[in-house]
Order: C-alpha cells, then sequence, then structure tokens
C-alpha cells in the first residue's frame, strides 16, 4: 500500500514547485501568469488549499522582488544580485512567507528553507540560508527603509518598483499622484472577473436571462459572485479551485475577462451583420465579444502572430459554439490586399508596455524597459499603418492598450490624426456612469489643439525665453528667472511650472519645443523667430578683454570670433551658415568660453597659448608642493581647500589650452569647408540667374 503523506509534506512540496516557478521567471524571463496556470493544470492532485498557498506564495514574492531583495541585503554580506539562482529565489521566497504570511510560522519558514536548498544539491550553502534568515528573523523590527525625503528610493522600495518607472511616472505626474498610482497596483481582489455571454450559448435565447441563468449555475457550484464594477455583463468570482470545472466556463457561457478589456467591446459600436477584424487578437476575448454583439450574424476576423496564439483563439471559439468567426496566421505589419477596406471595425489592441496593467500582471514591470515604450510606439505606429487600409469608408477603427504610457495613447492618437485618414470620435456616451470624464477629455483636446490651457501658457513662456536668448544657458536661466525648474539629465528633459507640482516633458508641449528644436530656434531666430509687437533689441559691437582699446582681432581670437559668428552666437547679418558649422552647432558654449579664455588672457598665437599654459603647470606643480607640506590636522583644513579650489581653477585652464591647441586646426578646416560652400552657392546662383536672363538674338 502506498503511504499517505501528511499536510506538512504536502506543504513542502508546494514549496519546491513554488522555486521551480520563480526560477522560470525571475531567472528565466517567463511570464508569472502562464507558467502557474500551466503549473496548477498539470498539478491537478493538489488540494484548495494547496493550491491557494502555491498562488498566493509565487504572485507575492514576484511582486515584492525588490523590497525583499533590499531586506536581505540588510543581513547578508553577500549580495542578492551575487547570489546563486537556487540560493536567491529561495531566500526570496522564505523572506515573503516571514513578512506577509502570517499562518506560516517563522521558525517553518526558515527550516523549510533550508532543506529545500539541501535537496537541490546545495548543502554546503544551508548554513548561509539558515544565518542570514535567522538574522531576518531576530531583526525584522529594526530595517530602515529609505526616507520619504528620497521619493524614488523610498517608493521604490515601500512599493517594490523598478526606479525608472517611478522616474516615467513623476514626468508627467505629481509625487502624490504618483504614490497613489503605486498603491492602486498594490491593491487586489483575490478571485477572478469574467464576461457573460449574452447571445452565444443561450439556452433561452433571451439576452435578459442569460446572467440570472449563469449566476444560478455558478452558485450551484459553491461559487461566490459578485457583480462587476461597470457592466451589468461582468462578474467578479471566488472560492473556486478552477475556473475550467465551472459548468458556464465548460459551456461557453462565460469568459475570462477583466472589465477594462470589456470597455474595447462596449465602445465598439459593432451592430448584428457587420464584418469586425481583430488584428491582434490571442487569447480571443475581444474577438468573443465582438462574437457575442455580432448575435451570430456577420462575420469576425481574428489574427495572430504565432500558430500557437491562434490556436488559443480556435480552443475559445469553439468552446463558445462561434461559428461564424475565421482565423488566420497573420503578421499585422505584413499588408494583406484582399483585406483593403473590407470590414467596418477593425480592433487594434496591440502589443505595449503594459503599465497600466501591473497590478494584475506583476511581472510586466521586470520585463519592460525605459526603451522599451519609444519603441513599442514605433511598432504601434508601423502597425497602424497597415492594419487601417482595412477598415472601409466610413468604418471605425478602436485602438487601445493596456499601458499609461503617454507614447503609446496620446502621441499616438494625435499621430493617427495626421497621418491618417481617421477623425476622433468621442466615446463618453458609450462609457459606464463612473467613468465618463468629459471635462478631461475637452481638456486634453484643447491642449492637442493648441487652444488656451495650461501648457499654452508654457508655450508662451518658452516663446518668450528663446526671443531672449543667444545661447542654450542664456535660455535655461530665462527660463529660471520665469519660476521653471528645468531637468535635463535624463533621457526625456522635463520643466516644471511655476506654482505647479508636477514636471511635463518637453515633447509634450510640440514639435517646436523639444530641446533640439528650442537650441535650433536660438541659433537661427531669422527662421523660427514668431513676430512680437517689441522685439529686443541687439547691440552690434567687437570682443574686447578688461581695459584695453577696441583694435581690429588677428590670430585664434579672430578665428574663433568667425567661428561665433557662423554659428549664430554673435549678432551679424543673417545667413544660414553651412552644415560644416552647423554640425558643431551642439559645442556653442564650448566655443564661447574657449573666445572669452583667449581675450581674457589676450592670446593670439599658438606659442603664445603654448607658453600660458606652461605658466599654469608650473602654477599648478609649486600648489601640489604646497599641499603636501601642510601637516595634516584639524588647524589647516581651510588653507587645504583654498589650495584644492585654486588647482581645480587652474587645472580646467590648463585643459582648456590643451582643447584650443587641438581643435583650433578642426575650426580653421571648417571656416575653410564654410566658405568654400559659400562660394559654390553664390556660383549656383549666378548660374541659375544667367539662366533666367531672355536670349536675345541681335543678328539680322
Amino acid at each position: 500500500m502506498e503511504k499517505r503523506q501528511t499536510p506538512q509534506q504536502n506543504m513542502r512540496n508546494v514549496r519546491a514547485i513554488a522555486l521551480d516557478i520563480l526560477l522560470q521567471v525571475m531567472e528565466e524571463g517567463k511570464y508569472c501568469d502562464r507558467t502557474l496556470h500551466r503549473t496548477l493544470n498539470r498539478e491537478d492532485t493538489l488540494s484548495k488549499q494547496q493550491r491557494a498557498f502555491l498562488t498566493r506564495l509565487v504572485e507575492g514574492t514576484v511582486e515584492q522582488a525588490i523590497r525583499l531583495d533590499y531586506i536581505i541585503d540588510c543581513f547578508s554580506k553577500t549580495k542578492v544580485v551575487k547570489m546563486k539562482p537556487v540560493i536567491r529565489e529561495t531566500l526570496r521566497m522564505a523572506v515573503y512567507q516571514l513578512f506577509y504570511m502570517d499562518q506560516v510560522p517563522d521558525s517553518a519558514a526558515c527550516n523549510e528553507a533550508v532543506k529545500l536548498v539541501r535537496k537541490r544539491g546545495l548543502k554546503g550553502l544551508s548554513g548561509f540560508v539558515n544565518g542570514v534568515l535567522r538574522s531576518v528573523i531576530r531583526g525584522k523590527d529594526q530595517i530602515k527603509y529609505p526616507d520619504a525625503k528620497d521619493f524614488i528610493s523610498y517608493a521604490s522600495i515601500k512599493y517594490s518598483m523598478p526606479g525608472w518607472i517611478i522616474e516615467y511616472f513623476l514626468e508627467e505626474y505629481s509625487e502624490a499622484e504618483t504614490e497613489q498610482i503605486l498603491q492602486g497596483f498594490m491593491q487586489k481582489e483575490s478571485g477572478v472577473t469574467v464576461r457573460c455571454n449574452l447571445n452565444l450559448q443561450n439556452p433561452s435565447g433571451n439576452p435578459d436571462l442569460a446572467v440570472p441563468e449563469i449566476i444560478e449555475s455558478l452558485e450551484r457550484q459553491q461559487v461566490t459572485v459578485q457583480p462587476g464594477k461597470w457592466f451589468p455583463y461582468a462578474l467578479h468570482l471566488s472560492g473556486f479551485e478552477r475556473v475550467d470545472s465551472m459548468e458556464a466556463f465548460v459551456r461557453g457561457r462565460l469568459q475570462v475577462q477583466d472589465e477594462s478589456s470589456m470597455l474595447v467591446g462596449a465602445v465598439s459600436g459593432i451592430k448584428p451583420g457587420q464584418e469586425v477584424l481583430d488584428v491582434c487578437a490571442a487569447p480571443g476575448g475581444k474577438s468573443l465579444h465582438a462574437a457575442d454583439l455580432l448575435a451570430g450574424t456577420g462575420v469576425i476576423f481574428s489574427c495572430d502572430l504565432s500558430e500557437t496564439k491562434v490556436h488559443l483563439i480556435q480552443e475559445n471559439m469553439e468552446r463558445a459554439g462561434v461559428d461564424h468567426c475565421e482565423l488566420y496566421r497573420q503578421n499585422a505589419r505584413i499588408l494583406r490586399k484582399d483585406w483593403i477596406d473590407s470590414v467596418d471595425v477593425l480592433i487594434a489592441d496591440l502589443p505595449c508596455s503594459g503599465l497600466g496593467v501591473i497590478g494584475g500582471k506583476c511581472d510586466i514591470k521586470y520585463h519592460t524597459h525605459r526603451e522599451d515604450i519609444d519603441e513599442l510606439a514605433s511598432l504601434q505606429r508601423e502597425i497602424l499603418r497597415v492594419v487601417s487600409q482595412y477598415v472601409r469608408p466610413g468604418g471605425i477603427l478602436l485602438y487601445s492598450t493596456c499601458t499609461v504610457a503617454r507614447e503609446e495613447n496620446n502621441d499616438n492618437v494625435s499621430w493617427i490624426e495626421e497621418t491618417l485618414p481617421f477623425v476622433p470620435v468621442s466615446i463618453e456616451e458609450d462609457l459606464p456612469e463612473s467613468l465618463r470624464g468629459k471635462r478631461q477629455y475637452e481638456k486634453w483636446r484643447a491642449e492637442e489643439n493648441n487652444q488656451p490651457t495650461w501648457r499654452t501658457a508654457i508655450r508662451q513662456d518658452v516663446d518668450e525665453a528663446i526671443q531672449q536668448s543667444l545661447t542654450w544657458r542664456q535660455f535655461l536661466s530665462a527660463m529660471e528667472r520665469k519660476g521653471y525648474e528645468v531637468r535635463m539629465g535624463r533621457k526625456y528633459p522635463v520643466l516644471r511650472p511655476p506654482g505647479k507640482e508636477r514636471f511635463v516633458r518637453f515633447k509634450t508641449l510640440g514639435k517646436r519645443y523639444t530641446p533640439e528644436a528650442i537650441q535650433t530656434r536660438i541659433l537661427y531666430p531669422q527662421n523660427y523667430r514668431p513676430y512680437v509687437e517689441k522685439a529686443p533689441s541687439v547691440q552690434h559691437g567687437r570682443l574686447h578683454s578688461g581695459k584695453k582699446p577696441h583694435r581690429k582681432l588677428t590670430g585664434l581670437r579672430a578665428l574663433y570670433y568667425r567661428y561665433l559668428y557662423e554659428l549664430g552666437a554673435l549678432p551679424r547679418k543673417p545667413s544660414r551658415p553651412s552644415y560644416a558649422v552647423r554640425q558643431d552647432a551642439y559645442k556653442l558654449d564650448q566655443r564661447i568660453r574657449q573666445m572669452e579664455f583667449l581675450s581674457k588672457n589676450n592670446i593670439d598665437t599658438l606659442a603664445q597659448l603654448e607658453t600660458h599654459r606652461q605658466a599654469l603647470q608650473t602654477e599648478i606643480g609649486q600648489l601640489l608642493t604646497k599641499r603636501k607640506q601642510l601637516p595634516k590636522n584639524d588647524d589647516v583644513q581651510s588653507q587645504c581647500e583654498s589650495v584644492n579650489t585654486a588647482l581645480k581653477q587652474l587645472r580646467q585652464e590648463e585643459r582648456l589650452c590643451r582643447k584650443i591647441a587641438e581643435q583650433s586646426l578642426e575650426v580653421q578646416q571648417h571656416l575653410t569647408e564654410a566658405r568654400r560652400d559659400r562660394a559654390e552657392q553664390q556660383q549656383r546662383e549666378q548660374e541659375h540667374e544667367r539662366d533666367r536672363r531672355p536670349n536675345i538674338d541681335l543678328t539680322l
């Protein structure tokens, strides 16, 4: 006879299964929900309690991984990132039980982790695991978390969120709003949300009776049923072991689907008899919703990239008894000419970063990176450019994502308006009452059309600062005088208006307000500066140093002065510099500092420059000797600081001398190229003018 296992032994097995899942998710990059679902289907002998324990342990450990790593690092000499994968995931799993699962005794969490390590062939490291966990148990009430003043570090640990996501949110929202978003991700309800099919597999044929019949069937199976938040055909289920064991699910009367996903079908305007295309359909939830809305009429085309995904759609369609759906394996980026102008409604729920569903899919934050957002936005536009051709005139293109990234949402909507033959249509009337935000929609539309909003005021301030500036540095100073805070040391530069908590990206103000466009407008005002009632006056004059009398510049100073003219930094008769000079426009501040240095020290030749550099090196050597001779005590601290300050200044000047000597030849070459380009341009203009003259025959 087979010996039965005790509940404790069964739970040990569950921990081993959890470790295998965590290794796949956190170390191999597999998706948590899919891996957990496959495991639960395979381990069909697990009890209801064991399945619940496994689900919570895996999902909780993945969700809190960053916070758990911080706790482990507080007590371990070996940092988490340097640990072996088995040790790392075992410690994470054990610490999660210590902090978040009160029903598990601390001793049990520790002992089972040690046993698990030994069974994985790492007996030599079992003592390390035991020591770390014992230290955590003793000191878990004394852990010092980051202070709220450092909001990014504080929020990253408290809400277990990668720092780049917090930085990204802060570019659009205030710290308070960002924390609300992070809190929302952590507030999850147990159970699952389903959508009831009103027309599909409905024995009575009456849509009004479908939901009550489904609820009655679920309650017979002891499933706890609660109504959805937004739609009458949405139900929230809990208190069950497996969805696929429910009679209503097996018969195809309901489909697992979040209410946010149901919004697509609710606002689509699909009517019976129409033709609908879902271009990225897997696993088929939106296609099934469309099929239910068609009520057995019309036709729905569902396609996706791989055979596996298409097969998944087919399984759901067959279960729901849908016979008016055509499935295709199709790359959405490749145009099918036979589909052009063929469908009434096109559902484009495209691949995205998923930043809006982190609460339900906790591993997304580890799989997505900052650079992915721009790449995905570009992919979405590539797909939209192709699939939009499938919509017949008067049809509907429904674009949706599950992210909150502006690049993938508002920016793409604006791009559709500008590029594709579509006009935006308000969905306010089709939304549930609690989701209607007409004022917010109108505000966004006003911003997109440059109508008076708070963004318009920012644009006006930027325009005024550009008119007052000759360099980028002067522009930043002008914005600071207006009360703005500008942050440039990031991928997407931002600014914060006076009296506002929220930072705004430059790029969201429009194409003319990106840092690159602003610098161009400063350098070439004749092409970009708008009309103003009182244009700023510019004083023309020559550079001179100190009390020296004005004189004609020669040598290096003349070279750099001419170069600054070409760059547009100094007033001159407007003319567009050649490309050979324009390519160095972003080095403007450096060139200005070099010119100021040459004028200050009255340097005209490379020989004078080398003499000055040698003098600087001599001073640097003397100061270094002086610093070595200073006694090492507190009394001479101020002397040491003054010497270091002087050394820093001298070294900067010495480096500047070397750069001028190295770059003067490059500057000369660029000016030569600029003159050649200008001469060629003048020659082309003369030839063009000659060709335009009438050819008069003077012969008789």
